[in-house]
């Protein structure tokens, strides 16, 4: 059973739930169940709830942009498109494959992109020509997903707040691998994080490099940055490693809150390197 509701999502049918109320007028839990029909003996003390959800939408890199995307055999094709067809509180269903950013993905919504089988399986690429995703909602969630070969050129000074790959501002990263991400100039870094309200939790920010200059001369590295930029929000149980730059290759805090992460092998050209650089 479905149906479109008033906000233009299509909601499937979850089933029944019967409650009893007391004379407290607190609510008692009688029955439940998956049917769509139910027998039970009305009175004022009996409440009927029927139980609807709303449905995901699918992406799929055998998808097609014209479909709806509520059926994994009418995914959409991009994840872009899928973004644009959502709505608030809805979840979307990366399937298995490689996917090719053409810009940065914003995502402004309160929507849960996830995978369909972990990061191992799906790769989204900026194709190694821009950034790769921004996160500005407080509820939404991007969950299971490996963001790979992001890039930023940064002219002059060091712009740690705008990353090579992922930009949390609001909201939840969650399971996710950000890698081979990279930078050409002053300095940027894989992933910054810089609200209250952002978080990312779990996962890996691991091979990104930060690049004084994309011809090879003078120093290999940037002057600062390759892993993670932290001023505002919450990091926990990441590993940072493997990361190439100037100066703060692992770990560049100025604020916010960083626990439980693994912090290994990040490797400076500087002489100032340091695994953590944590200021405040």
């Amino acid at each position: 059973m479905r149906y479109t509701g008033s906000d233009g999502g299509k909601y499937v049918f979850r089933g029944y739930e019967l409650y009893a109320h007391a004379d407290t007028g607190t609510p008692r839990l009688m029955a439940s169940g998956s049917e769509n029909t139910v027998t039970y003996q009305h009175s004022v003390n009996t409440k009927l709830v029927w139980k609807w959800e709303m449905a995901p939408l699918y992406v799929s890199i055998d998808g097609n942009d014209e479909n709806d995307g509520y059926e994994p055999t009418a995914a959409k094709a991009t994840l872009t498109a899928a973004i644009n067809a959502a709505i608030d509180g809805q979840k979307i269903i990366v399937q298995d494959g490689d996917y090719v950013l053409s810009s940065m993905l914003t995502i402004t919504k309160n929507v849960h992109l996830i995978s369909a089988n972990g990061p191992e399986k799906t790769i989204v690429h900026g194709a190694g020509t821009h950034q790769l995703l921004a996160l500005n909602n407080a509820q939404a969630i991007v969950e299971g997903i490996s963001w790979t070969n992001g890039y930023c050129f940064v002219r002059s000074g060091t712009t740690l707040a705008t990353p090579t790959g992922v930009l949390v501002t609001k909201g939840t990263l969650k399971d996710c691998v950000v890698t081979k991400c990279r930078s050409v100039g002053y300095g940027a870094v894989a992933v910054a994080v810089n609200g209250a309200d952002a978080r990312v939790v779990g996962g890996k920010i691991i091979e990104n490099t930060s690049e004084l200059s994309s011809t090879g001369k003078g120093s290999p590295y940037s002057l600062c940055g390759a892993g993670l930029y932290i001023s505002n929000g919450r990091v926990e149980d990441v590993l940072i490693a493997d990361n190439r730059g100037g100066s703060a290759v692992g770990v560049y805090q100025t604020g916010g809150t960083v626990k439980n992460c693994q912090i290994l092998r990040n490797v400076g050209s500087s002489e100032q390197t340091l695994e953590i650089d944590a200021m405040g």
